[in-house]
């Protein structure tokens, strides 16, 4: 990897999907093994997931089933939760929490698999429908600009984020801007509430798909082999662990990557314009901060190396 990983590239979007999906298929080719053999309901699965991209739920009906298996309850439920995954479609316009273009028995998914930090309870509900139609013109107005300006990136973010689910924070939970994981890859929840301009909404979207990236280039795999201490994050209050500096580095970067590019486009409004540069130049702080942080305190994976090298090189040239 070198800086250019911070270049759009919907084919390399394509080409981690397609890695990740053989991935998938060889482990519920196992999982099928072990709960009964194959059958027509697995053969169903596996052909959708080998013909190409499917549906984030189709992960996160994996994820939920090897869950349950490992708690004693039996696969029969969840094998069914994985067919109807299958049969979604492999993206879609932003949904809303527990809304329709999703079964009702595959939306605790994302409570089961978002909620996995302790000291930061991940508790969200429907928004307000007014709150999520803004929401959704907000989405529509960032990949217009997008469309307009830099159809390369559109693409990528396109290949890379295929769901968007609007949701709100519980009264009283940890508040939160937007969430991926890479248990439900292709998917990223954003928080519909806060009113958001262009800027802002291409900020989350590039930001967001950075995360899912960042995913699929480790595979599931870890970036560094730290233990469990926590440095100040360029993007976060509270102390992260190293993995997160690495998501907040790169992020952060790939962000002001998308905002440099934007700000070569000509036919840009004066306003637009510095906002754009106001972000790209507080993101470029954050990534900046996120690499220095890496530099002093990474032990890194193989993997784990090779992002360290492509932001090095990203920020060498920027200086």
């Amino acid at each position: 990897m070198d800086k250019t990983l911070f270049d759009p590239d919907a084919a390399r979007a394509a080409a981690l999907d397609a890695s990740l999906r053989a991935g998938l298929a060889s482990s519920i080719d196992y999982l099928a093994s072990v709960t009964g053999g194959r059958d027509a309901t697995w053969d169903e699965v596996l052909a959708g997931i080998t013909a190409g991209p499917v549906s984030p739920f189709v992960f996160g009906s994996y994820a939920a089933m090897v869950a349950a298996l490992s708690r004693g309850e039996r696969p029969a439920p969840h094998k069914a939760q994985l067919m109807v995954a299958s049969r979604l479609p492999a993206a879609t316009g932003p949904l809303v929490l527990f809304g329709g273009g999703v079964p009702p028995a595959l939306w605790p998914q994302l409570a089961m698999l978002f909620d996995t930090d302790r000291d930061r309870p991940f508790q969200v509900e429907a928004p307000a429908p007014a709150a999520a139609g803004a929401a959704m013109v907000e989405i529509e107005g960032a990949l217009d600009v997008l469309r307009r300006y830099d159809p390369a990136f559109l693409a990528d973010i396109l290949a890379t984020q295929r769901v968007i689910v609007l949701a709100a924070p519980v009264r009283g939970a940890t508040s939160f801007g937007a969430a991926s994981t890479f248990f439900l890859w292709g998917l990223s929840i954003f928080n519909a509430e806060p009113r958001r301009d262009v800027v802002a909404m291409l900020d989350i979207l590039v930001h967001e798909s950075g995360h899912l990236l960042l995913f699929g280039l480790a595979g599931g795999g870890a970036l560094a082999e730290n233990g469990a201490e926590r440095h100040a994050s360029p993007l976060r209050r509270d102390p992260r662990p190293i993995e997160g500096i690495f998501h907040a580095a790169f992020v952060a970067t790939r962000v002001h990557a998308a905002f440099t590019r934007l700000l070569g486009a000509t036919g840009l409004e004066a306003e637009l314009l510095a906002s754009l540069d106001r972000e790209r130049e507080a993101s470029g702080r954050a990534g900046r901060a996120g690499l220095a942080t890496l530099s002093e305190h990474a032990i890194p994976t193989p993997r784990g190396r090779e992002v360290m090298a492509a932001l090095d090189d990203y920020w060498r040239e920027e200086r």
